[in-house]
């Protein structure tokens, strides 16, 4: 949430600045010729279809050698300026508005059909367009931002609605008036949803009261209840003097706020603390002179209600301070045994509610004591959220503007800034003035925890870069694929305008990262499968890393079946090798084969074995021992009889790895077993022989499939049969010794293959 001064603070972007963007634009297009195509098309349509930068260009020439074209009005009413703000990208509307201005398109302009002016339609689609709002206010223009639509609703209106409050504060601190009603008689703070703006605009005499509509009482404490905008409740309670209801008023509310009691927020509570409840329960005798304290210390719920209730008759101060200097605010944070917030899905608890309660009783929330510092730094020392977050809605100062010691104050800010970033909070509280320390290492905080409004922020404010690798050498758009936070990604691409298609050193697209299997990650499938199909918009899902793999081979390895199904019908190919980034020809390794160096063929299929050269999506599912991977590349078109560099298939594999399963669903896709690898001429039959498990496969084949008959013999002029004589005939086939002995090397089988690949050492000797 912001503080009511931020967009004072915020960085203006001189007409200087603009007019130097907008020269260096149309400068690219000055040897454009005056009766080109662009030329001969609406300035409308030019709007409309802009879609990058040359575009943009195209238009900013068009302005310049016929400005009378902008200021047409179309005959549903609509300018230019509405034209770009409905169709152009955010990232280059504040140049193009301007532009439009500058030309003469007049601003206060309502469209025929919805009466909509350039300030309400830059106000309903959140803070996105901020900078456009700002860039219409400081163009040298007339705008009337008082200007109401057919609904009778203002700017302003329409950006509370919206919950755009950064465009809010912009209009309120423009001289927006704050107490203009619509056609359904509803004032600004009806629409308000943040306590921020709704301390702003009681500053600026905001009528909060409300009044009797259509014989019914609408107030915006009624909305803000209806809404569960507790902090907002919270805030209007704080002036309950302003609200000075009648009893059948506050009976109202009270009986509205019961009718929501389910969403355990405890608002009626809140509404009695702030006396809005007048038939008070019976006094009871006090026990002491801080009973305050006391119902905190003992959790009392009930009795801490009625004390601030009828604090009043009882003389309860809520900034009193007992005999150990302690207020009631601090007492709540650190009394052990009342239920904390750290749960971030949890939305209510007794201390939430209690501050709560304090602050609409009149407490300080910007409390200090010398040797915890303030209420805030407390919260953050407890590594409390939800408490800090309370805190900063009601006006706690991020700074400790009455500390003397800088040191401290910094480390306040620090820890701050470390906590923020982690995801639970909202870090655009800081002032602008305040240093982020290091504001990279916060993004990649803010997007591995997917808070889009710290990433916002940062990029923003803090002029973090979403395009710079971190100490890893990694990109953002990297990490945020990694995690699988679709909307992040998405963020980060259309809006922050990260670069999609880099590649880190090692030449991996965000493609790659994204296939990474969601059991490591916590934002589950959906949002891996929607960020994958999302990237693939951008990156060639057959793009290949330095080591020559497809983000299809890295779903394979990673055992992510779905990832594997998605990239097949975003045009994976099922067929494509990894290239490896070794120079060993087929030639070399022929050579080495015919003249029977084994020194040379060991060193060679050493080398391409851990390079992995010529292993196709179907010999990888076979090294992991996925039939069902199998099953979905074959029926897309897999070829299951291509070989890699020493002629293995990928029933080669699954031999080589004892894998009985796997061979038999390649049997059963019609793969062959016949074909012979170019070290010793070994069939995938040869090699589950000679690891012990031929009687195994057998046994689980059909009986009508001799598949021995067709067997051919090795280099060697042996045939399978004869190397089952190396195993003692009283092991049995199933023994799960035997198994557990003969798969013991696939032990290490992970995503770099260093165990898969050692079946050779078992047939070779």
């Amino acid at each position: 949430m912001r503080n009511s001064d931020d967009t004072d603070d915020t960085d203006d972007t001189d007409d200087s600045d603009i007019e130097s963007s907008i020269n260096s634009g149309s400068s690219s297009n000055s040897g454009k010729s005056s009766d080109s195509d662009d030329s001969d098309d609406s300035i409308f349509d030019l709007i409309r279809y802009c879609r990058n930068i040359h575009d943009i260009e195209n238009l900013v020439s068009r302005i310049h050698i016929d400005p009378e074209s902008s200021t047409r009005i179309t005959e549903s009413g609509r300018t230019t300026i509405h034209a770009a703000i409905a169709w152009i990208d955010q990232q280059y509307l504040p140049v193009v508005l301007y532009l439009l201005i500058r030309a003469g398109v007049p601003v206060n302009v309502m469209s025929r059909h919805s009466s909509n002016t350039a300030a309400h339609m830059l106000s309903d689609s959140g803070d996105v367009h901020f900078d456009s709002a700002r860039t219409l206010l400081t163009s040298g223009t007339d705008v009337d931002i008082n200007i109401q639509n057919n609904k009778g609703d203002t700017p302003l209106h329409i950006a509370l609605f919206s919950a755009a409050p950064k465009i809010a504060l912009l209009w309120i601190n423009s001289g927006a008036n704050v107490n203009i009603l619509n056609n359904s008689s509803l004032l600004p703070t009806h629409y308000v949803q943040s306590p921020d703006v709704m301390r702003v605009l009681i500053d600026h005499g905001a009528n909060i009261k409300g009044k009797l509509i259509k014989g019914k009482l609408d107030t915006p404490l009624c909305h803000a209840i209806t809404g569960n905008y507790v902090d907002v409740v919270v805030e209007l309670l704080r002036h309950v003097t302003l609200l000075d209801y009648t009893d059948d008023e506050a009976d109202y509310h009270v009986k509205l706020a019961q009718s929501y009691e389910g969403r355990d927020t405890k608002i009626p509570e809140l509404l009695r603390v702030a006396g809005l409840e007048r038939s008070l329960a019976p006094l009871f005798q006090l026990s002491n002179k801080w009973p305050l304290h006391d119902a905190i210390q003992s959790r009392s719920i009930d009795s801490f209600i009625e004390l601030l209730a009828a604090r009043g008759t009882y003389n309860i101060n809520p900034n009193q301070l007992n005999g150990h200097k302690c207020s009631p605010m601090r007492l709540v944070l650190e009394t052990k045994g009342i239920k904390d917030i750290k749960d971030i899905n949890q939305e209510y608890t007794d201390q939430a509610f209690m501050l709560r309660a304090l602050i609409v009783a009149g407490a300080d929330v910007n409390e200090t004591s010398y040797e915890d510092g303030s209420l805030l730094r407390t919260a953050i020392c407890k590594r409390n959220p939800k408490i800090a977050n309370i805190l900063i809605a009601a006006g706690a100062s991020v700074t400790n503007e009455n500390s003397s010691n800088e040191d401290s104050c910094e480390e306040d800010n620090t820890d701050l800034e470390l906590m923020m970033a982690s995801g639970d909070y909202d870090m655009s509280v800081f002032d602008r003035t305040i240093s982020i320390s290091n504001p990279q290492a916060r993004l990649m905080e803010a997007v591995e925890s997917g808070n889009i409004r710290n990433i916002e922020y940062l990029v923003t404010c803090h002029h973090a870069d979403v395009n710079v690798y971190d100490e890893s050498d990694i990109p953002v758009i990297f990490t945020a694929a990694k995690s699988g936070v679709f909307e992040v990604v998405k963020h980060l691409v259309l809006s922050c305008h990260a670069n999609p298609v880099v590649k880190t050193n090692d030449g991996q697209t965000a493609l790659h990262y994204a296939v990474l299997h969601p059991m490591f990650e916590k934002y589950g499938v959906r949002g891996k499968l929607k960020t994958i199909d999302f990237l693939a918009r951008y990156i060639d899902v057959n793009s290949v890393d330095c080591g020559g793999y497809t983000p299809l081979h890295r779903a394979i390895q990673w055992c992510f079946n779905e990832a594997v199904d998605l990239l097949i019908k975003l045009g994976a190919d099922v067929n494509k090798p990894v290239t490896g980034k070794t120079e060993i020809t087929d030639q070399m390794i022929t050579d080495a084969v015919l003249t029977n160096d084994r020194t040379s063929i060991a060193k060679l299929t050493a080398i391409s074995d851990h390079q992995h050269t010529q292993y196709t999506p179907l010999h990888i599912a076979a090294a992991f021992k996925n039939c069902n991977v199998m099953h979905v590349l074959v029926e897309n078109g897999a070829i299951h009889s291509a070989v890699n560099r020493i002629g293995e298939t990928a029933m080669h594999i699954s031999a080589g790895v004892s894998d009985i399963d796997s061979m038999i669903t390649l049997i059963e896709l019609e793969a062959s077993y016949i074909i012979q690898d170019k070290l010793n001429g070994s069939t995938p039959i040869h090699i589950i022989a000679m690891l012990g498990s031929l009687n195994r496969l057998l046994q689980k084949l059909d009986s009508n499939n001799d598949i021995l008959q067709n067997v051919p013999t090795n280099n060697a002029g042996k045939i399978p049969e004869e190397y089952m004589t190396m195993w003692p005939e009283q092991l049995l086939p199933d023994d799960e010794s035997t198994e557990a002995s003969l798969s013991s090397d696939d032990d290490d089988v992970g995503c770099d293959f260093s165990g898969t690949m050692e079946h050779e050492q078992h047939y070779n000797s």
